[in-house]
């Protein structure tokens, strides 16, 4: 058998017995950590029941309704259907609730961690990383989901974003090499899927275009704009899916938004954008993991675990507040301290801390109008709170081990240093699979709370990112090289 035969297969078996064992990993600790779907699973879950019981998406059944994209709520409906036929009539209810379904619903988590094991080898192996550090490259984000829970435990859309953009990298990296029209059109399709899973992904495509052609047209060592001229596939392919569901949400709920909680993040974001210097620069200390709150933030700086609990100079900072729980269950609003309550309390029409709204017909419309006010008031606390948010975004993994928290700060390093050296380069491949998560990242920096689960979708690509700047820089880089004959 041929030698290059012999390691392919090698590999091909290390890789399914690594892959068995992060899926049993992940399978086990999700038994352990299951518990009741709250908030967004909450919501994805109800949406996806009466998709599949009254045939169309409705929180409650009765109406149509946008709250969240239909691509998450398509998926879970397919796993609720496969249940519907053994347990009869589930109650929508029981799904959140009842430990045995929550397992059950959970485990379609395992399909995405197996697709994305795959793809992230597919895409190291297209980047031309050897198949050892493609291996690792695949193994550090599903080790990462099966170890801390948080993801697999919920039915959010990180993971199926993860997948959609997965698979746009690999497939434009594919255009880029052939320069086949179908990989283009593919590409569209998979980033209007991304966009009906994620709908900053609207926002970030019309800002994507015009980059990709400015790098082509100033950058490019090729200036070749002819290569782009089948661009109008790309944005048909692109438009279809993305334009049904618009059209869809305009002619029964009267708005093209993919979903509709736009204007409730844009406002919590508002209103923590008017926290004191003091709260600003602890703020730093409140976001870290929790290891750099330990051996740095409290080990010189001086911050205290009661800085964020009730009472605490930085308890606004602090979403679980019990304080605020006891408040919000005794309607004593005006008693609310964190930012977050307050901002949903504000969106939900119950408190006016920050002004009337320019829409009271439109919860989300006119939080959104609250929201853009605050902030042309105040720009300059919004650029301020904008390096704090990035600061918060980057640490998907917030716990108390060193060594997960220097691979997670390395990993957003290898991003911006690949994105800064395709500039510099001239690399239009590299710019074009970097500029998407670079513009994802600074979208949620300066528009969001940027909540580090925002990160979850990026770590496949991260982790891929991360192992070819190794590989590239590496003294050693000639150990790997036998390993992809």
């Amino acid at each position: 058998m041929h030698k290059r035969n012999k390691t392919s297969i090698y590999f091909f078996f290390i890789n399914a017995i690594l892959l068995c064992g992060l899926i049993f990993l992940a399978d086990k600790n999700m038994k352990i950590n299951s518990k009741p779907l709250v908030s967004d699973s909450n919501q994805s879950t109800f949406l996806a029941y009466h998709l599949v019981t009254q045939g169309f998406h409705s929180m409650d059944g009765e109406t149509p309704s946008n709250f969240r994209e239909p691509v998450i709520s398509f998926l879970n409906a397919l796993n609720i259907a496969r249940l519907q036929p053994e347990r009869n009539q589930i109650a929508k209810e029981q799904l959140i609730s009842d430990p045995e379904l929550i397992l059950e619903m959970t485990k379609l988590n395992l399909v995405y961690l197996i697709l994305i094991y795959g793809l992230s080898y597919v895409l190291a192996r297209k980047l031309q990383l050897p198949r050892f550090l493609a291996s690792l490259a695949a193994f550090i984000p599903v080790f990462f989901f099966a170890v801390f829970t948080s993801y697999i435990t919920s039915v959010n859309s990180d993971l199926p974003a993860a997948i959609f953009l997965l698979l746009f990298t690999v497939f434009i990296l594919n255009y880029l090499e052939y320069r086949k029209k179908k990989d283009l059109i593919i590409s569209g399709l998979i980033l209007a899927f991304l966009t009906l899973t994620k709908a900053v992904f609207l926002y970030l495509f019309v800002i994507f275009i015009p980059a990709v052609l400015i790098f082509e047209f100033f950058f490019s060592e090729e200036r070749n704009l002819r290569n782009w001229l089948s661009l109008g596939l790309f944005l048909i392919s692109f438009a279809i899916p993305v334009g049904s569901w618009m059209l869809r949400n305009y002619i029964q709920l009267g708005t093209t938004s993919i979903s509709d909680r736009g204007g409730e993040v844009l406002l919590i974001r508002a209103i923590k954008n008017q926290m004191s210097n003091e709260e600003y620069w602890g703020g730093y200390y409140a976001y870290a993991p929790e290891v750099l709150q330990t051996g740095f933030f409290e080990r010189f700086l001086g911050n205290r675990k009661e800085d964020l609990l009730d009472g605490g100079r930085l308890q606004r900072l602090n979403r679980g507040l019990k304080g605020d729980s006891l408040a919000m269950a005794e309607v004593r609003f005006d008693e609310v301290k964190s930012y977050l309550r307050l901002a949903q309390l504000e969106h939900r029409g119950l408190t006016n801390f920050y002004g009337n709204s320019l829409d009271i017909d439109n919860p989300d419309k006119g939080s959104k109008s609250k929201a853009l006010n605050l902030i042309f008031t105040h720009p300059l606390n919004h650029l301020k709170a904008s390096f704090l948010f990035s600061w918060r975004g980057i640490w998907f993994y917030k716990g108390r081990h060193l060594i997960p928290v220097l691979i997670t700060f390395a990993m957003y390093l290898s991003l911006f240093i690949l994105f800064v050296r395709s500039i510099c380069k001239k690399d239009l491949t590299l710019y074009v699979i970097t500029i998407l998560p670079i513009l994802y990242f600074l979208f949620h920096a300066f528009l969001t709370h940027f909540i580090p689960r925002y990160s979850g979708l990026l770590i496949p690509c991260l982790s891929v990112y991360l192992l070819t700047l190794i590989f590239q820089y590496s003294k050693t880089a000639k150990l790997f090289k036998p390993f992809d004959k």
